[in-house]
């Protein structure tokens, strides 16, 4: 079994039984669309709507689902919602981690 922590501002997490976990961030402003994205490089974030469609479900919701949770999924992820202007009006960030043994 994986043993993972996550550490973030207005996330939650839910672990599945299949190895799947959800979080959800916090949208306090109602916006309609959110986007997760995941650190590529230092300080530089890329949609996961768009690669590994099987990896990510994140369909423009709150909601992402990592499928088949490994320690390669590990690192910072964060959820940017915005209007109809696609103006970015909130973000919240995680990063997840393995437990040191």
């Amino acid at each position: 079994m994986l043993f993972f922590f996550v550490r973030g501002d207005y996330v939650t997490v839910d672990q599945k039984e299949n190895g799947d976990i959800t979080v959800t961030c916090s949208n306090p402003h109602r916006l309609p669309y959110c986007q997760w994205q995941r650190e590529s490089l230092p300080g530089q974030f890329e949609d996961l709507t768009d690669r590994e469609k099987d990896k990510y479900k994140n369909r423009g919701s709150q909601m992402m689902t990592i499928k088949s949770f490994t320690f390669a999924d590990r690192g910072s992820y964060r959820c940017k919602c915005h209007d109809r202007t696609k103006k970015y009006q909130y973000s919240s960030s995680m990063t997840i981690g393995n437990f040191l043994q």
